[in-house]
């Protein structure tokens, strides 16, 4: 339990700005894609904005909290590569039926 605490304690303080603006055009986006019946855009726009907030802007604070940790950079990385497969996957995947 103790390794999960210093991997992720950093979480419980967790604090990220994330401009009102982007989180407008990030719903107007999905909401839209998904109206029209565009789904697999909806997700990959949802998960684009995502890895931006998480991975893009908010680098700097993740890296300087994560180098604190015993395996939390690696984490991360593997988080973005994952999320990056899974958008991949999800907008090349035919959909059946």
């Amino acid at each position: 339990m103790e390794i999960l605490k210093q991997t992720f304690g950093f979480l419980e303080n967790l604090n990220l700005h994330i401009p009102l603006s982007q989180i407008i055009l990030a719903a107007l986006l999905s909401s839209l894609f998904l109206i029209i019946g565009r789904h697999k855009l909806g997700l990959l726009a949802s998960y684009g904005f995502i890895f931006y907030w998480g991975f893009i802007s908010n680098r700097g604070f993740f890296m300087k909290e994560l180098a604190e940790t015993t395996g939390g950079v690696y984490f991360y990385g593997a988080l973005g590569m994952v999320m990056a497969l899974v958008a991949f996957v999800g907008f090349i995947k035919t959909s059946e039926g």
